[in-house]
């Protein structure tokens, strides 16, 4: 949900009072009633409900309030902006119309607009959480870094309380390299454990993103031992440590996730192929449910460990299951056989062969055929 709805809907309840307006032949109030469902967020209802409204109350303000509102929270920011316009040239008293049309004009991007109309009623925008998120967001898109950083200083300090402030600056830091201040707060956040478990862990996936392997993975230990149950995290963790080239930690916290979910057993034996842990590899590949899965990474686990006539034992599983057709898995096939000397078989897998890339290679595989025919060294 986009940082405009959730504030439109944070200031409905107290900024949408609806009078009592006359009611129609069938004594029914259709604009308070539209007022109503929008409050209770209910605004697809709200629109159908509008429609009813009597000719003669279209023109009162309180209907192009709640209709300009309504095309807000559909994002069409010109209508709502025209809707506010013509409220505010009407000589409104509510002060809250300049905060809608502040809204309509950051999601117009018009960002410098937008901040003067929350100038113009700066009391009432100090009053509000939200606004502050949007002032400092609307200061960061001009590049006006200091005013962004000072607004969100005041809204923290105004509303100690509300974390989103901490959110933004920690979402900042990161976007501007101040990698070690990002670390020291998403430390403080997590320690506190201030956000929820999805929100710490973003917080942690920033930082691996921008760079900190160290400080994310610091992050997420901790948070794998406050949510032990949770395999997220270990995931988490397991790109971390794949970033820092760590393949077996990162194929152990995959194992501990299919403890909880048999989907990462797959990831957990590839891992440890790569880590060249090739028996824990092979272990969990034979609990693999997915056939296809299992059988093209049993090849390239044997493969690894040199058995290769093993390897060539999975023919029959790999032509049954339709994985021949994927070429490079026929190279492996041809590349097993010529490890243990079927030169046959060899060359009826590369006559099949037609990928530019693994044409080449099969090329080269014949001529080294070739080479250790001529020395009598095939086998």
């Amino acid at each position: 949900m986009s940082i405009l709805k959730k504030v439109l809907m944070a200031l409905m309840m107290a900024c949408l009072a609806v009078p009592t307006f006359a009611q129609d032949q069938e004594g029914v109030d259709y604009l308070s009633l539209a007022g109503r469902l929008m409050r209770d967020g209910d605004y697809q209802r709200a629109e159908e409900i509008l429609k009813k409204v009597p000719p003669n109350e279209v023109e009162t303000e309180k209907y192009k309030t709640i209709r300009g509102l309504l095309w807000l929270y559909q994002e069409d920011y010109d209508a709502a902006l025209e809707s506010f316009d013509h409220i505010i040239e009407g000589g409104t008293e509510d002060r809250y119309v300049y905060i809608y049309k502040g809204q309509a004009l950051y999601g117009l991007k018009m960002y410098e607009k937008a901040l003067k109309v929350f100038a113009r009623v700066d009391d009432l925008s100090a009053s509000i959480p939200s606004i502050y998120l949007i002032r400092g967001r609307a200061h960061w898109s001009l590049n006006q870094k200091p005013q962004a950083w000072q607004m969100m200083a005041r809204g923290e300090e105004r509303f100690q309380d509300d974390f989103r402030f901490m959110r933004l600056r920690l979402t900042w830091m990161i976007e501007e390299g101040l990698l070690e201040q990002a670390y020291q707060l998403g430390a403080q956040i997590i320690g506190k454990n201030l956000f929820a478990m999805d929100d710490q862990m973003a917080i942690a996936a920033g930082l691996r993103n921008a760079g900190a392997h160290e400080q994310a993975i610091k992050l997420l230990e901790i948070l794998r031992l406050r949510y032990p149950s949770s395999p997220n995290v270990l995931i988490q963790l397991a790109y971390s440590y794949m970033k820092r080239d760590k393949l077996l930690t990162a194929a152990q916290m995959f194992e501990k996730a299919s403890y909880f979910n048999e989907k990462y057993i797959f990831e957990a034996a590839e891992l440890y192929r790569r880590a060249g842990t090739y028996g824990l590899a092979m272990s969990l590949n034979h609990k693999i449910k997915d056939q296809k899965q299992k059988f093209r990474q049993r090849l390239a686990i044997l493969i690894a460990m040199g058995d290769y006539e093993s390897a060539t034992f999975t023919e029959p599983e790999l032509d049954r299951l339709g994985l021949l057709q994927q070429e490079e898995l026929r190279y492996a096939l041809a590349y097993a056989y010529f490890k243990t000397g079927a030169l046959d078989k060899v060359e009826e897998h590369l006559a099949r062969i037609t990928e530019p890339g693994l044409f080449k290679k099969a090329v080269a595989l014949r001529k080294e055929i070739a080479n250790c025919q001529s020395s009598l060294n095939c086998v």
